[in-house]
């Protein structure tokens, strides 16, 4: 018996006659958990989806039903054409009639997608740091680029595709300033132009170069506004008569 996986319930069960049995309600279960779920051999018997070699012993340990309780269950679920069973002198084959049909079994498509997809990773990966490479060799003058560079060069971008989508003029402007970005404009314009690479596009490389040449501008943060000083109030105090009247009291103590 299968320990792991699921097994779909007919919503209609509720509609059966014995659905508020409960001892006929746990017998259906039981034997739709038990059921093979396609077509397979057991000891020289082919078993179709839906079906089970079970006995009266095992459905009752199955279910912690009694004897007759066990045998009760299973004439009600034969009496609504839910079951048939099919009895021998060791065993009997009950079929459930109303089984599900059996679904494809898509394992292996899952495992392709999954290998695919992991190779597809690598590759961009590669990919990107030949893009890399490729770029310093070109600075550093060590190798010529190859003939096919624009058919590698196209490649590349969509290796790096968070790189080269949506970047613009502006975008870059604003990251790195109007001069820089005219000066790598210039230096695009001659690279195209050596390598005959006509449909590489400009800003998409452009980005990449300044992301591995320099990093963005940081804004400049604004200069704190002070509010200017409180001019001093003047004293209303006159000084001179202040100085006359500490002069007399020092007058009078001396005398």
């Amino acid at each position: 018996m299968l320990e792991n996986g699921f097994v779909k319930l007919q919503r209609d069960i509720t509609q059966r006659k014995w659905f508020k049995d409960r001892n006929t309600l746990q017998m259906y279960v039981t034997l739709l958990l038990r059921a093979a779920y396609r077509e397979s051999e057991f000891e020289g018997i082919t078993l179709k989806a839906g079906q089970l070699i079970t006995s009266i012993r095992k459905l009752m340990e199955a279910t912690y039903l009694t004897e007759q309780q066990t045998r009760t269950a299973l004439n009600h679920l034969k009496a609504t054409g839910d079951i048939t069973v099919q009895s021998t002198s060791k065993f009997s084959i009950i079929t459930l009639n109303h089984y599900p049909a059996p679904q494809p079994d898509n394992t292996r498509d899952i495992k392709r997608d999954i290998t695919q997809g992991i190779t597809q990773n690598i590759n961009i990966i590669r990919k990107k740091e030949e893009c890399k490479e490729e770029y310093q060799e070109e600075e550093e003058g060590a190798s010529p680029a190859p003939a096919s560079v624009e058919n590698d060069f196209s490649s590349c971008s969509n290796a790096s595709e968070h790189l080269t989508d949506d970047l613009d003029r502006q975008r870059l402007v604003k990251a790195y300033g109007n001069t820089l970005v005219e000066r790598y404009e210039a230096k695009f314009r001659a690279w195209a132009a050596a390598k005959h690479a006509a449909n590489v596009p400009m800003y998409p490389t452009i980005a990449k170069w300044l992301a591995m040449d320099i990093a963005p501008r940081e804004k400049t943060p604004p200069t704190p506004q002070y509010p200017e000083p409180v001019p001093k109030r003047k004293s209303s105090i006159d000084t001179e008569k202040l100085r006359r009247a500490v002069m007399e009291q020092y007058r009078r103590k001396t005398i």
